[in-house]
């Protein structure tokens, strides 16, 4: 995610510039409130739910950045639950996008439609 982000700010023509990392959520709003100027990236539902005093969430204007993320499961065929799982995720986004890490747990039947 990291990664994404950078990318995305020397897209807009700037390096950032790093600091030392962030420890709890506590103590990184904490930072950003009351110290220098900084950033750190948070989830939408982990900010939605954040006490944070004298801090603001800004969501990322679109083209937002994306992040490819993988689902490890226990090698074998999925449970009910996960089949459902797997289906939303499908119903979501593209299926090449669900592919699973070899030695993991292999793209299922399920998404191979």
């Amino acid at each position: 995610m990291l990664d994404t982000a950078v990318a995305a700010c020397r897209a807009a023509g700037f390096e950032p510039i790093m600091g030392p990392p962030f420890t709890t959520d506590q103590d990184t709003l904490a930072a950003i409130a009351s110290g220098k100027p900084s950033w750190t990236l948070y989830y939408a539902p982990q900010a939605e739910i954040q006490p944070a005093p004298r801090v603001v969430f800004r969501p990322f204007t679109d083209p937002a950045p994306a992040v490819q993320c993988y689902l490890t499961v226990r090698q074998g065929p999925p449970s009910r639950r996960l089949a459902a799982l797997l289906d939303a995720c499908h119903r979501l986004g593209d299926a090449a996008a669900w592919m699973l890490l070899p030695g993991r747990w292999r793209q299922p039947a399920l998404l191979a439609r």
